[in-house]
């Protein structure tokens, strides 16, 4: 995503990270924990970062997830 100037790519940043440790905090609430096979794990394994007026995210995505995504998956 392209921002107005780079403290507000800074921010943004700081602002998905934040979003992000709170969704994981959530399920860790709930007695759950990430699983990398659902949307929970893919979400929660965000990692962001700026660059100028640019933020980029990084969603590693498991085997395990596609295949489920395609109904291929055991689970």
């Amino acid at each position: 995503m392209r921002c107005r100037n780079s403290q507000d790519a800074d921010d943004l940043v700081m602002q998905l990270t934040r979003t992000t440790a709170m969704l994981r905090q959530m399920i860790e609430r709930e007695h759950h924990t990430p699983n990398p096979a659902d949307l929970s794990g893919v979400l929660t394994s965000g990692s962001f970062r700026s660059e100028g007026l640019r933020v980029f995210g990084y969603w590693p995505i498991e085997r395990r997830f596609v295949e489920n995504m395609l109904g291929g998956g055991q689970g």
